[in-house]
């Protein structure tokens, strides 16, 4: 796929190199095609210029004419004379047909799925992903998935990640119960099932599917005993109250992720608070950092918005004060203080705790915004662009100018003179 920064150099060369395969696509191919060495050669050599040519028109945005261009690749490749082009253009078919809110046609595709050895493997199953999700084909997205990831993992590959994160959001849609702990089950192995029910809960919280993310949480609470993971499960506790905007609930599971008070605290020396809670501390700077942002960005255009904005900013900044008053020793010290900061400078100079910090500093510390949701990712950046083509060589010939002058040398189909013994 053509990189989105190019040098002027590249990009002369790409320009030029798009008009040679537009003349040499736009030239008629005999009629016949005689066997043997030269007609495989043919056929190869016209799928692969249609290849490349119809990668040029998309690139100008003439959407259907890559699409034809591609599909006499398709034609050519069949049989599996050349499996590269096929699975090249079929791929550049499902994106720009995805492109164009073609789901159906893309969808359809998947009876030509390429070898899961491919490189182009991954980025096919996941804009097949993407076409069923839009079409709210849940079934088929679902069992491509489980289909996908019996045998892949999700971790490493950037576009695997992409459908597992697709699968996961249509799965949010239904009750958290033990259908759907099984289907996340079948995603891989059974040790990593609490990371995947974890990442259930995230998304399902994302997508506004409070009760499946309450849920999830509440399993995860209920059957994963590592003491480590204890402050991820509070801090999603933490979530699902502020979007309920539950505040006794909120601050009960910031207390529960790190303590300012408590015998646990008091067994532990002074000395030695900040490394025993190191882990505790940074679980709660990852909640705030991700959250912070996002009440500052709720809408206040209406005096009732404007209250309920206000006051979780300040229940936000009076939790870090407390917090910072009765465990100055943390190791998260720095960060936590940035965030009380950035809490009092989004609340009004009529708020106790705002009023400091607007009026007493010279110079702002941060400035919240809000939280902007993207919809979908640009993942052209991670194609495999080492995928090269297997340009055969041709049976032997030999190329004779008609004129002395090479201006006037085009570029033509060389004609085959067969022995007639």
């Amino acid at each position: 796929p053509l990189g989105k920064k190019l040098t002027w150099l590249n990009s002369l060369l790409y320009a030029e190199s798009c008009l040679i395969w537009k003349e040499l696509f736009r030239y008629p191919t005999p009629s016949t095609s005689p066997e043997g060495a030269w007609g495989d050669f043919e056929l190869r050599a016209t799928a692969q210029v249609a290849l490349m040519h119809g990668g040029c028109q998309a690139s100008i945005g003439s959407y259907d004419e890559a699409l034809a261009s591609w599909e006499i690749a398709v034609e050519g490749g069949q049989d599996q004379r050349d499996p590269r082009t096929l699975a090249l253009a079929r791929y550049h078919q499902l994106k720009i047909l995805n492109q164009l809110n073609r789901y159906a046609e893309a969808s359809r595709l998947l009876s030509v799925l390429p070898s899961s050895r491919s490189p182009l493997f991954s980025p096919f199953v996941y804009h097949l992903g993407l076409a069923m999700s839009n079409m709210g084909q849940s079934d088929r997205l679902m069992a491509l998935s489980t289909d996908v990831f019996r045998d892949h993992s999700w971790r490493k590959d950037p576009f695997l990640r992409g459908l597992f994160y697709l699968f996961v959001r249509e799965l949010t849609r239904y009750h958290f119960e033990d259908r759907v702990i099984e289907l996340l089950e079948d995603l891989g192995p059974r040790r990593e099932l609490f990371e995947r029910v974890y990442l259930f809960a995230h998304v399902a919280l994302d997508e506004g599917e409070l009760d499946a993310g309450s849920a999830a949480t509440q399993w995860l609470l209920g059957h994963d005993d590592q003491a480590n993971k204890r402050p991820k499960y509070h801090a999603l506790e933490a979530r699902v109250a502020l979007l309920r905007l539950d505040h006794e609930g909120f601050s009960q599971a910031l207390e529960r992720i790190s303590p300012t008070k408590g015998h646990l605290l008091d067994a532990i020396h002074q000395g030695r608070r900040g490394a025993f809670f190191e882990h505790q501390d940074e679980a709660l700077v990852e909640l705030l950092r991700s959250e912070l942002p996002k009440v500052a960005g709720w809408p206040s255009s209406t005096r009732s918005e404007r209250k309920i904005r206000l006051r979780w900013l300040d229940l936000i900044a009076l939790t870090l004060q407390t917090f910072l008053r009765y465990r100055p020793e943390t190791r998260a010290y720095q960060e936590l203080i940035d965030l009380y900061r950035a809490a009092r400078q989004s609340l009004t100079t009529k708020e106790l705790r705002a009023y400091s910090e607007k009026i007493g500093r010279d110079h702002l510390q941060s400035v919240l915004i809000g939280y902007v949701r993207v919809r979908g990712v640009d993942l052209s950046s991670v194609e495999p662009r080492s995928y090269q083509l297997a340009f055969t060589s041709s049976p032997a010939l030999t190329l004779l100018p008609q004129s002395l002058n090479p201006h006037e040398w085009t570029l033509t189909w060389p004609s085959l003179i067969i022995s007639q013994k």
